[in-house]
């Protein structure tokens, strides 16, 4: 595996239908994807800014912790929280915060790598971790591994925006989502999980193409973050759609993931200008699961993989 030190270095991969896609070192992010439409230009779906985890890979936890609170085998660790009480995305510690060392640069893969020690984030263990997009004809793979050498919990995932209009100067329209989703989670003020519901019938009903800019604005949970802020529980393997009938992009999803948090961007810089589909684990685990919370052995790896395709009609 080659070996790359030059922070300057920014990956760029091709694939032979055309798409091209771009990567920082800081968070491991992606930070362009160029994809046609059904006129064939090339434009960026992909919303990069500083401050919004955009395109980052979250680790070792992903979204919020009430309390910090974790317990792993009768003790309690405190992960650091901010000031209404709870860890976001797993504090300042971060892997989105940090510059991951690149690993491996070939012409369809980019492997990132970063270790956080014991104690970082407020947990145990000292972690290991990699990112690896490989991007081949009209699929863009994302891996993600974890390694410990103390029992740890982890639930990380990868916070791309996306926009298939290419027009992130004002909120994004039109554009349709489906998840084969029957149940969510609802949401307190402080946008944490409380407990699950039935999507059908409801505003979280994307069981067939609607668009998703398009929410009741009275509604009690899309009022607590100015859209959709959700734990969808997902059906295994089944694919999500992405679907702009303007210009003919589409995007389908599969991942290995339980679930995914769709965020619609209420608090962006352009509220709306990018959606936010974050495969991961049962939100906030360590509360709402308790002792069955799952965590990740000492020698052993969490594999967290997703595949995204692109497509026109």
């Amino acid at each position: 595996m080659s070996q790359f030190s030059c922070d300057t270095v920014e990956p760029v991969l091709h694939s032979r239908n055309g798409l091209r896609a771009v990567f920082s070192r800081r968070g491991a992010a992606l930070t362009a994807l160029y994809a046609p439409d059904r006129q064939g230009r090339l434009q960026n779906i992909v919303y990069n800014a500083p401050n919004a985890f955009a395109g980052q890979i979250i680790a070792p936890v992903a979204g919020r912790i009430r309390g910090g609170d974790v317990s792993i085998h009768g003790a309690t660790y405190k992960m650091p929280c901010d000031k209404d009480g709870l860890c976001l995305h797993s504090g300042p510690d971060t892997t989105a915060a940090q510059l991951w060392q690149l690993q491996e640069y070939t012409d369809h893969t980019v492997q990132f790598g970063t270790m956080l020690p014991h104690g970082a984030c407020g947990l145990p263990g000292n972690r290991h971790i990699t990112a690896r997009y490989t991007l081949l004809e009209d699929r863009l793979y994302l891996t993600i591994d974890l390694e410990s050498d103390r029992d740890t919990f982890v639930n990380p995932t990868c916070h791309i925006y996306w926009n298939l209009s290419a027009d992130f100067t004002r909120p994004a329209a039109g554009q349709q989502l489906q998840i084969p989703a029957e149940q969510v989670w609802y949401n307190d003020a402080r946008h944490l999980p409380q407990d699950l519901h039935p999507t059908r019938g409801t505003v979280f009903d994307f069981s067939r193409p609607r668009d998703w800019s398009i929410f009741r604005a009275d509604d009690p949970q899309l009022c607590l973050a100015r859209g959709y802020n959700h734990a969808f529980a997902l059906h295994p393997e089944q694919e999500l759609r992405l679907y702009c009938p303007a210009n003919g992009r589409g995007m389908a999803l599969r991942t290995r993931s339980s679930h995914l948090v769709v965020y619609s961007g209420g608090y962006l810089p352009i509220p709306g200008c990018g959606l936010a589909l974050e495969p991961q684990e049962v939100p906030d685990a360590p509360y709402l699961l308790g002792d069955a919370c799952p965590l990740l052995p000492a020698g052993h790896t969490f594999h967290w993989q997703t595949a995204y395709r692109f497509f026109v009609e």
